[in-house]
């Protein structure tokens, strides 16, 4: 056996069942990582905005055994990391169904499970049948044994380490300057820091995070985030009071005075303004005094300004949902903890407790105004902590169009374009005049946009002959053109059908005239064929 594990308690069997069935909602497949000090589940949407990983630590088992150097078979899930001080460590991990284990692991009907064994054999002595297998053993209280053998593929770890970059920046950015704060913080919010500071140097991946230099340097726009610590039943509060089967985003919305939530969806609308889905929006609002800490990465310029300053994101609803509905497991008073910094940016929670850390990252909206750059400013981070900083703005996205943006005003200067556009569409007082009369829209010549609604027969364009030109309201034409000869302007004054009797006229004269031609040269041969039985029926045309 390379891993072994085993739980006993009821409360920890319903923790794993809410686990699983929660990683099973993002993806089919879930993926299990093994260490010698805790089991991490985790699980990714197929369209990689939302994550969650639930990380067991060694002590929430009953028994828990790793031996990854008997590793025979399934070598391709075994691998080596390396933390800050230089210790290897080493992994094994793989991916099974989560659809089929949401359903292994439910809870049987008027029975309760007594045990629930894990293992994974892939040794030396492994028989083929069980080779990368996860064999499933549950013992129930009404001496029912059950065994499951799915399969599972092993895969490399590829650790996103989100939570340790959020909680670094989190202990730069407000840590370090608590060394050297004026006022008293709370003792409670120092022992968070500890705490992550701690956290931050035991992780297995920690090599590329945890720097040895505290900051000395000032503080930029990509250094913000934004710490917020609440009770789960706040939130427990608000997914429970709205209607979040109807609603498909979550909004956050975090003053120096008040928090708000909010449940929404956007309307939906075609293309001549019909309401295919309507809007819906249910708000929380709760004072920052209901929360057990918040860290805002504030500036000094939003002070002066009538409305309050705030942060505000918005992201999926649905994953949120499950989260919480999981976490709101434990009643008694749980803290879960929050990080973001601006929108488009992931947002982070995390539950910790002394056995295992739920943790829930999704990306968040980019629809939402950045702060406007190119100004000097000062910084402030509210709450604890109030020390000002200096720091220069710098623009987040310079458009190499910039110059190239036409002014609003029009000038004096500016040539109008000669394909001023008419009217596609018949005005309806036009509509029956226009039927009757039926004249050529395409040969007329445009009028002024001042002389539009002059009467034709009283308006006569310069340089044009005295004829009339009668056309209806709908024009497409491409500029004024000098006509070449005489017979392109008289051709103008022709209707339509006076064109079309014309043309029929040519035509007929073409065919007449060749057919004289054709008599001209049967001439010796024509007495021949005027009798006989074998005379040569020849058709003769419309207007012989």
């Amino acid at each position: 056996m390379i891993f072994k594990a085993s739980i006993i308690k009821a409360e920890n069997h319903s923790v794993w069942r809410r686990a699983v069935q929660m990683l099973s909602t993002l993806h089919e497949d879930i993926k299990l990582t093994i260490t010698s000090s805790e089991l991490i589940v985790w699980s990714m949407n197929s369209a990689d905005t939302s994550m969650s990983q639930i990380r067991f630590k060694r002590n929430f088992f009953d028994e828990y055994e790793f031996q990854p150097e008997n590793t025979v078979f399934g070598e391709d899930g075994l691998q080596q990391v390396e933390d800050r001080a230089l210790v290897v460590h080493k992994l094994y991990s793989f991916k099974t169904n989560g659809k089929h284990l949401s359903v292994l692991f439910r809870k049987p009907e008027n029975d309760n499970i007594k045990s629930l064994e894990l293992a994974i054999h892939n040794g030396a002595a492994c028989p083929e049948s069980l080779a990368n297998k996860l064999q499933i053993t549950i013992h129930t209280e009404n001496l029912m044994l059950k065994e499951y053998v799915p399969h599972i593929i092993p895969i490399k770890y590829d650790p996103i380490v989100i939570n340790l970059r959020y909680k670094k920046r989190f202990l730069e950015v407000y840590g370090s300057s608590s060394e050297t704060q004026e006022e008293q913080l709370d003792p409670r919010l120092l022992e968070i820091f500890r705490k992550f500071d701690r956290e931050l140097s035991e992780s297995y991946f920690n090599n590329d995070i945890v720097s040895n230099t505290k900051r000395s340097r000032d503080l930029v726009p990509e250094d913000e985030i934004n710490y917020l610590c609440c009770n789960i039943q706040l939130l427990k509060n608000f997914i429970d009071s709205c209607n979040t089967g109807a609603t498909e985003e979550v909004k956050l919305e975090v003053s120096l005075s008040k928090l708000c939530l909010t449940a929404f969806t956007r309307g939906v609308y075609s293309k001549n303004n019909d309401i295919l889905r309507n809007a819906m929006r249910a708000s929380n609002t709760v004072g920052t005094s209901d929360l057990e800490h918040y860290c805002l990465f504030t500036t000094t310029g939003d002070d002066d300004q009538r409305r309050p300053p705030s942060k505000v994101v918005s992201f999926g609803m649905k994953d949120f949902r499950n989260f919480i509905n999981t976490v709101a497991f434990w009643r008694n008073d749980q803290e879960i903890h929050m990080w973001f910094c601006r929108p488009g940016d992931p947002v982070f929670l995390e539950l910790d407790k002394d056995d295992l850390c739920l943790e829930l990252v999704q990306v968040t909206s980019s629809n939402e105004d950045l702060v406007p750059s190119g100004n000097k400013i000062k910084t402030q981070t509210t709450s604890p902590l109030k020390e000002i900083v200096h720091i220069k703005l710098g623009s987040p996205r310079k458009s190499p169009l910039k110059g190239l943006t036409p002014s609003k005003t029009p000038s004096s200067n500016e040539t109008t374009s000669p394909l001023k556009p008419k009217t596609l569409f018949v005005k309806e007082k036009s509509f029956d005049a226009d039927q009757q009369r039926w004249k050529n829209p395409v040969r007329g010549k445009r009028l002024p946009d001042s002389q539009e609604e002059i009467p034709k027969s009283l308006h006569h364009a310069p340089n044009e002959p005295a004829f009339k030109a009668q056309r209806t309201q709908t024009t497409i034409e491409w500029g004024q053109s000098v006509p070449e000869s005489a017979n392109d302007a008289a051709a103008t004054a022709l209707d339509q059908r006076d064109l079309l009797k014309q043309e029929k006229r040519k035509f007929l004269q073409n065919i007449r005239n060749e057919r004289e031609k054709d008599v001209e040269k049967d001439e010796p041969t024509q007495g021949v064929d005027e009798f006989g039985p074998t005379q040569v029926d020849k058709p003769k045309g419309l207007f012989d």
